[in-house]
């Protein structure tokens, strides 16, 4: 007999009940890791170079390596600025490394020879006494520890890459942390107790994807009992990511748009660098694909200097909303301690606030938005301050009409610091738009209802046209209420409209939206008059 008296689906005529599947017809807004989390383009020590690649706050040294002295290089402030993000409430980084055109990741060939049963190659080989052949996606450039040996079997291996480890006389002990570790048969047709594969290659992809590739000889796989080789475990040093070239404008742009292409999501894009190339693919990245851009100005230069180098990028003046220009001439103590006191951007710490707010919300499941990251509530930390510049009243006016918000000391009627002394959108307009916190709500708006769009594409035009204006009612109607819109005369007292109709010239597969938004301001200027009257 049937588990139930009723089913799923009754067939044309026949007679009995149809229970449906349950449909939850409610609709709320779900938090994502990608609001917390930014885009960066960076030079390190380690970290693949073929795509971007999502790094959590706790494995920046697993996956970009230990950080580098800014006297070597000035790349190494990137890395500087993600742990000040990080320890300011970013949750994750999506990082795209920079390699030159010399860049080279050899593959790791196991052999049964006599000698060199551990060597790099760029390719590999069509035939030979190898067996295995070993690629890490981690370009690591101080290399790997690599061993294997014979597992139970004729045909099983066990392979483990480990970081290379000294003791104090500089000797390879071995005994560094585990990358990689793998257990398997080189016979493809091998399977497990699970009846899985059991093939090494398909072990290593099973548990490290594109990580970690494996390549067997099918003419030599066979590892031999009386082979001399694994009576004991085969064990070397290697390098195989070698990059000698020097980094061209055209590798710059490359990894700009590669942050722009991939699937990994990210709210913010966080640059620290003055190459002109990378900055301006950078913006392109930021308008393109609806993400707000934080850009440091070099804390070195004057404020005339500072406005002439940010001048030199012509966007378009309503684009301009996407990129915040922040200048921090501050010096202090180096986070990460590798320096000592250098002077730093005050960008990573805009980025992790940023991240913070978004991962607090109301009720609606809505950040405060409406509050920019700038002011006294949003003061830096960090320990052996020291301001280098004082910009006078000019200098400041100067900043503001070039949409640069300066990070300066800051006195207030309880508390003192260095904040951001500024919340301009980096949007060349008199309007709404020049403010921050009006950028990240349409930001917001446009990417929610982007994606929320696409969900009614392929249904009939009625059935899109209610879902669209429900929902438009529904995050109006929250957002009104979170403070990020506010009632305004331009919309005839209200704070939010929205038009959805079929288009008028094909009105067959094609929809129009248009959303109206009166955006919360923000107080940037306070004028105050005082009376004075005697006691008659």
């Amino acid at each position: 007999m049937a588990q139930n008296t009723y089913q799923r689906q009754l067939v044309g005529q026949q007679s009995g009940v149809q229970v449906n599947i349950p449909y939850d017809r409610t609709e709320r807004l779900l938090q994502e890791t990608g609001d917390q989390t930014f885009a960066t383009v960076g030079v390190f020590t380690r970290g693949r170079i073929d795509k971007p690649m999502l790094v959590a706050a706790s494995k920046m040294k697993r996956y970009l390596g230990e950080p580098q002295s800014l006297r070597k290089t000035q790349t190494a402030s990137t890395y500087l600025q993600m742990v000040e993000a990080f320890s300011r409430g970013a949750a994750a980084a999506v990082v795209m490394r920079l390699a030159s055109d010399a860049a080279s990741n050899q593959w790791i060939l196991l052999s049964h020879a006599e000698e060199s049963q551990i060597s790099l190659v760029e390719e590999v080989p069509i035939s030979g006494t190898w067996f295995m052949a070993v690629k890490l996606a981690d370009c690591i450039n101080a290399g790997v520890w690599v061993s294997f040996e014979k597992g139970k079997n004729n045909t099983e291996i066990s392979l483990v890459v480990r970081e290379r480890k000294t003791n104090s006389r500089g000797v390879e002990v071995g005994t560094g942390d585990v990358l990689y570790t793998v257990t398997g048969s080189t016979d493809v047709d091998a399977t497990d107790d699970l009846n899985q594969s059991y093939f090494i290659a398909d072990v290593a992809q099973r548990y490290y994807g594109d990580w970690l590739s494996i390549e067997v000889n099918h003419d030599a796989h066979a590892i031999l009992p009386d082979d001399a080789l694994f009576a004991a475990k085969q064990a070397k040093a290697v390098v195989p990511y070698t990059d000698a070239g020097v980094l061209a404008d055209i590798q710059y742009v490359a990894a700009a748009n590669q942050i722009g292409n991939t699937s990994l999501q990210y709210r913010y894009i966080m640059s620290d660098t003055n190459h002109v190339a990378l900055v301006f693919a950078l913006t392109q990245v930021a308008i393109a694909q609806n993400r707000r851009m934080y850009q440091a100005i070099d804390g070195m230069l004057s404020p005339e200097a500072a406005i002439a180098w940010k001048d030199q990028f012509e966007i378009d003046d309503q684009e301009a909303m996407y990129v915040g220009w922040l200048w921090s001439p501050l010096e202090r103590q180096d986070p990460t301690y590798k320096n000592g006191i250098v002077l730093m951007s005050s960008v990573g710490q805009k980025v992790g606030l940023a991240c913070a707010r978004n991962a607090t919300y109301n009720a609606y499941g809505m950040p405060a938005l409406q509050q920019p990251i700038a002011g006294r509530d949003y003061q830096l930390i960090g320990t052996k301050f020291n301001q280098t510049q004082y910009p006078n009243d000019l200098e400041l006016a100067q900043l503001a009409e070039a949409k640069i918000n300066p990070c300066l000391y800051q006195e207030y009627h309880d508390t003192s610091g260095y904040v951001w002394a500024d919340s301009l959108s980096g949007a060349n307009k008199s309007g709404i738009s020049k403010l921050e916190s009006a950028a990240e709500i349409a930001i917001w708006f446009q990417h929610y209802f982007g994606r929320y769009a696409k969900s009614v594409l392929q249904k009939p035009m009625t059935d899109a046209i209610r879902a669209m204006e429900d929902q438009l009612q529904r995050v109006c109607e929250w957002a009104q209420a979170s403070d990020w819109l506010v009632p305004s005369a331009s919309l005839d007292g209200a704070a939010f409209g929205y038009v959805v109709r079929p288009n008028e010239r094909y009105p067959d597969d094609e929809m129009d939206v248009t959303i109206n938004l009166a955006i919360n301001g923000v107080v940037r200027r306070i004028f105050i008059d005082t009376n004075m009257y005697s006691i008659d």
